[in-house]
């Protein structure tokens, strides 16, 4: 007996409806079938039966679960105690700027209002090194783009979503003028981006190499308000993604530009070392990440794919 077990017990107790226990848990419908399969096992009694259609509690299973719940306030009385001190250490983050401050504001705002006693430190690399910022242990969670949903060698990770990347500009540029435009109008533009090893930047070139058309001149400047800053006086091209474009047009004025032809889509992803390390801090940033996700997709249907299911990843945290 674990205490997942008796978790899954009081709280499918409470909605009987293994669909809403499994949404409120995070955990797949069939691992908590488990539980309570392996809960009934060793105690050698049935705790649920099916009325018809619906759940509901047997005899010995209402007996059990006052006293179950009991354990389990217990257990987390004492967990809290045991870790009093862990609530209040931060969480150490990593990811590039463009990321962390721009694409994730929204889901690190909403973490820091809902979970005010769970706190997180910022590390702010290029994208390319976030990996490697985890292997060496300097983080404990980071945000991650790339082209695939491929698990980076030796970590763990949960692809929340696939975004557009869209070239943008500021207002007054020339192209601003256009309908619409194709990756042939971009070609010989100049470009300037944060970093040069950047995915986008890799497939951007790609792209228009692959054409038959010029990359422009590319610059790197390292911070995001660096590359606005030149990028207006340049007139370059800006290679931002979706879920970046709403703060940095606020503070930037930069706009996308309407492209005909089908943007480049990258991952947006989660990545840790393995879940025996995650304190419980870092795993309620990585479950909340995945809340987060699961929302931006059924709010951007049209624009924002994920994986078919974020149930074998939970199951493993």
């Amino acid at each position: 007996m674990d205490t997942k077990q008796l978790l899954t017990f009081t709280t499918l107790a409470e909605t009987l409806n293994y669909q809403r226990a499994a949404e409120r848990l995070q955990y797949a419908p069939s691992s908590l079938f488990r539980h309570v399969q392996m809960l009934e096992e060793e105690l050698g009694t049935t705790l649920f039966y099916k009325n018809g259609r619906q759940l509901e509690l047997t005899e010995d299973g209402r007996r059990l679960l006052p006293d179950a719940q009991q354990l389990l306030s217990g257990f987390q009385a004492f967990v809290s105690s045991a870790q009093e001190g862990e609530s209040r250490r931060a969480v150490a983050v990593g990811g590039c700027e463009m990321n962390t401050s721009y694409s994730l504001f929204s889901l690190l705002h909403q973490f820091s209002v809902r979970c005010p006693d769970t706190h997180y430190s910022m590390t702010t690399s290029p994208n390319a090194a976030v990996p490697d910022l985890l292997r060496a242990e300097l983080i404990d969670v980071g945000f991650y783009y790339s082209t695939s949903p491929k698990r980076p060698q030796g970590l763990s990770h949960i692809p929340l979503y696939r975004e557009p990347l869209y070239p943008c500009t500021a207002p007054d540029h020339p192209l601003r003028g256009k309908q619409s435009v194709t990756w042939e109008m971009l070609s010989g533009l100049p470009v300037i981006h944060p970093h040069d090893n950047c995915c986008f930047m890799s497939e951007y070139r790609q792209t228009l190499r692959s054409q038959g058309y010029t990359v422009g001149k590319a610059s790197f400047l390292g911070g995001i308000s660096l590359v606005m800053e030149q990028a207006q006086r340049d007139r370059a091209l800006l290679l931002i993604p979706y879920h970046a474009l709403p703060r940095l047009g606020e503070e930037f004025g930069i706009q996308p530009l309407s492209l005909a032809d089908s943007p480049l889509y990258f991952w947006e992803s989660v990545l840790y070392r393995n879940s025996e390390e995650l304190t419980p801090s870092a795993r309620r940033l990585v479950r909340f990440a995945v809340r987060f996700a699961s929302n931006q997709l059924s709010s951007h249907p049209d624009t924002l794919t994920g994986p078919a299911s974020y149930d074998p990843y939970l199951s493993a945290l």
